[in-house]
Formats: structure tokens, C-alpha cells, sequence
């Protein structure tokens, strides 16, 4: 049989030849039916899947009467009894080399993309030596040490798709994405390089979801360091210093609530961060490397009334530390100096310092006091006796502010003879009034 010439038959006109007929392309729709049929010189016939109708293995096969490779149920079929010939796969697929799809530069299928799918499951790199069953009794090396620290069963072992890192120095990475914005068509349009979503719609269960779970593990002490998840972010132009008002425009984490959906029929989600033991402890909630953030720039910025709360184990509310100040100008700071705790106006400047002290025993007590009585301050401390110690700075004194601390003098001159300081009275000029304990005013004469 010969190749005929293209040619367009008419209904009723002229003849078609047995090469016309012998090299139209023929349907079969498994590789079985295939093997029934021993072909012809330039014979080709599509088959519909190797196993059965859109396994994802279908393609077109011409007849090759020279050919003695085996039948390799995919690439090669052989006629059932047949010593010599075979169907061979045009576009073949291999298992050790490489699979190439030629770019057909479309995204979409309506413009002609290849839109190639891939079902059941599928294992990568390492993974591929598990053998995909339930349970494994095959294992790849992620399951084999997961088990080993006492997991029932792998990750993999409920996984659509896995890649493992092979048995090889070269490969150090399992999985790279990555995307650009150089050919967005929107300024407003965004450019994300991974995506994961996690619906927990189980209507009858209590089930939880995940739309991210990353683990690193210490093996040993000859290890380095191992990292849960490193985010990092760079820019290359004049970025926005943030605050509660202003978000920045190179962000290392964003974490936002509401997934873009419409708030109808939402509610507030619970916290943004959460620090939870697996069951091991952190030696360390959060820690800020040294050098990491521009000196004198905020660690934490915080909106006011939004405080950092203490809770005690029933969930109740023990301490706060807030910020009541919605003024638009600087406000109160406290400042730890190498001499002890400064509070500081709102320009730096110091409203009151406590000075650092080694080996400390006794201390001062600030209590508050309800209506009609005066707010305490007092010695306190482990010694059984302490003095209340007011001093000034150089030939500074301490004053009384308040006027109705001093009382004027009666109409009876208390005389002395000459005493105190030189330039002093001899007379009382004015009496110094104070409590008792019971609360009695008691009067001190200055003179």
C-alpha cells in the first residue's frame, strides 16, 4: 500500500482506491482492542486511551511492519500472535526522559491554550517511591522518619500531589514558584506567586482546616539552624514608613481578616497570631534580632485603646498596659536608660526618673484612695524601720505648692529671742498645718 494523493470525494463520482481507504485514520478505544488489529504499510489509527476512554493516554499510532520491539502497553502495542510489526505511538510518552509540551503562548483554552489534566494523584522526586497505598506498606523517606518519630501514618499518605526532594546532592529545593507583574495590562492588578485555600465546609463534622502547614525539623545537634517559615522582602525604591494610619509598601507579613469577601454574614475572626505548644515549648514568643530595625524606629506600633492585656488561666483580665491618648501630638514615653526608668514628655524631655539600684531592700509604695480620703505614699520595703527621705538638689529646699499647706499667724506674736539662721524672725510668720495619723491638723510654726 502507497500513500495516495489528498484528495475530495464527492458522493456518487468516481472511485476511492484501497490506499484511500487503507490510510484514513481509524478509531479503536483501548490498547486491547488495538492488539486485535494487524495493520497495513502507512496504516494509523487514534486510540481513544490505553485502558480506557480519556486516561490521558491517548494518541496516534501508525503501523510499523518491521518493527520486533515487546509491547510496552503504551508507546509499543503489539497484534495478539503477531512474530513481527507493531503500532507505534507518533508522539511517545517516556518514563526516564523528559516530558516537553510545545508553548502555544495562550493562557486561556477558548484562544488555544493546552490545558493538560492530571487526576488521581501524583508523586514527584522522592515521593515516588511510595507506593500510594493505604496503608504504605512502600514508604518514600519523609514518611519512613515521620513514622519513626511516631506518627501512624506519613504525610503523603493523604496527599493529591507530593514532591519529595531525590536522592541527590543537587536537589536541595522540592518546590520553586514564582511570579512577575512585567506583563500585567491593570495598574491596579496584582502578580501572587502561591495560593492556598482551606474551605471547611463539612457540614456534619467537626472538622478543622489548614490552608498552610509548615514544619522544620532538628534532627540532631550536629544540625544547623532549621526555620518554620522565612519571609523576605526586598525593595529597590524609597519605601513608606508605616503606622496605624498608613500601611507600608514592602511588607514581610500581612496578616488580614475577611478574605475580600463581602461582610454580609460575616464575624470577626479571633486573633491574627496565635502561639500554641505541639506539644514542645519556644524558649522564646518573639524575638527581634539586633540591627533588624532602624534605630529609634518602633518595634510595635500600636493604635491607641487597643492595649496589651495580661489573662490570667480562667481568661480573665488581670493587667493592660494602653494608651488612652488620641491627640495628635506626641505624647508620654517610658524610656529604660542605663541609669533606671525614665518617663518622658512628649519631646523627650524627663517628667520622672527611677534611678537603678543594686541589692535593693526597702522601696517606695504608691497607693490610690477613694473619695474623701488622700491618695498614700509610702516607705516600704524588708527593714522594720524606714525613714521617708525627701532631698533637693543643691541649695535647692523642698516646697510646699499648695497654699492651704500654710496657714497665717493669729493676732498673738509668739516672740523668741534670736534663734535659727542668720536673718531669720524672732517672730512666728506662719504655721506649716499637717495631719495626724487620726486625721487632726496639727501646726508647725515658721519663722
Amino acid at each position: 500500500m502507497t500513500i495516495p494523493a489528498n484528495a475530495a470525494q464527492i458522493q456518487g463520482q468516481g472511485a476511492v482506491s484501497a490506499d484511500n481507504l487503507n490510510t484514513m485514520v481509524q478509531l479503536c478505544t483501548t490498547a486491547a482492542q488495538l492488539r486485535s488489529f494487524i495493520g497495513l504499510p502507512n496504516m494509523t489509527v487514534y486510540m481513544l486511551g490505553t485502558n480506557g476512554v480519556d486516561d490521558g493516554t491517548a494518541g496516534s499510532f501508525y503501523w510499523n511492519a518491521s518493527s520486533t520491539a515487546p509491547d510496552d502497553g503504551l508507546n509499543t502495542i503489539v497484534p495478539n500472535g503477531s512474530a513481527q510489526g507493531a503500532w507505534i505511538r507518533v508522539n511517545q510518552y517516556t518514563s526516564s526522559g523528559a516530558i516537553t509540551q510545545q508553548l502555544t503562548t495562550k493562557f486561556f483554552a477558548q484562544d488555544g491554550a493546552v490545558v493538560d489534566r492530571l487526576n488521581d494523584r501524583i508523586f514527584m522526586g522522592g515521593a515516588t517511591a511510595n507506593d500510594g497505598a493505604y496503608p504504605n506498606a512502600t514508604k518514600d523517606w519523609l514518611s519512613s522518619i515521620q513514622v519513626g518519630w511516631g506518627l501512624s501514618g506519613g504525610s503523603i499518605v493523604s496527599s493529591q500531589a507530593a514532591i519529595l526532594t531525590s536522592l541527590t546532592s543537587a536537589a536541595s529545593v522540592a518546590l520553586t514558584v514564582g511570579s512577575q507583574s512585567q506583563y500585567s495590562t491593570g495598574a491596579g492588578q496584582s502578580t501572587i506567586a502561591l495560593e492556598a485555600f482551606a474551605i471547611n465546609n463539612n457540614s456534619t463534622l467537626g472538622t478543622n482546616a489548614w490552608a498552610a502547614y509548615f514544619q522544620a525539623n532538628r534532627y540532631n545537634s550536629v544540625n544547623g539552624s532549621v526555620y518554620g517559615l522565612e519571609l523576605d522582602v526586598s525593595s529597590f525604591a524609597t519605601t513608606i514608613n508605616p503606622n496605624p494610619n498608613q500601611q507600608g509598601n514592602a511588607v514581610g507579613l500581612q496578616i488580614a481578616s475577611g478574605g475580600q469577601y463581602p461582610v454580609a454574614g460575616q464575624v470577626n475572626t479571633s486573633c491574627a497570631i496565635q502561639i500554641a505548644n505541639n506539644p514542645s515549648l519556644f524558649q522564646c514568643g518573639i524575638n527581634i534580632l539586633a540591627g533588624s530595625i532602624v534605630t529609634n524606629n518602633p518595634s510595635l506600633n500600636l493604635p491607641p485603646n487597643n492595649p496589651i492585656v495580661f489573662t490570667n488561666a480562667g481568661g480573665h483580665q488581670i493587667a493592660a498596659v494602653n494608651c488612652t491618648d488620641t491627640g495628635s501630638s506626641s505624647g508620654v514615653s517610658v524610656n529604660f536608660t542605663a541609669n533606671g526608668l525614665q518617663i518622658a514628655g512628649g519631646d523627650g524631655s524627663a517628667i520622672a526618673y527611677f534611678n537603678k539600684l543594686t541589692n535593693g531592700a526597702n522601696w517606695l509604695a504608691f497607693s490610690g484612695a477613694a473619695t474623701g480620703s488622700g491618695p498614700l505614699v509610702a516607705a516600704a520595703g524588708g527593714d522594720t524601720d524606714i525613714d521617708l527621705q525627701l532631698q533637693s538638689k543643691g541649695a535647692g529646699l523642698v516646697k510646699f505648692v499648695n497654699s492651704s499647706n500654710m496657714s497665717a499667724n493669729g493676732s498673738v506674736a509668739t516672740a523668741l529671742s534670736s534663734v535659727g539662721p542668720t536673718g531669720s524672725h524672732t517672730t512666728v510668720q506662719e504655721w506649716l498645718t499637717i495631719k495626724n495619723p487620726a486625721g487632726v491638723a496639727r501646726y508647725v510654726p515658721c519663722f
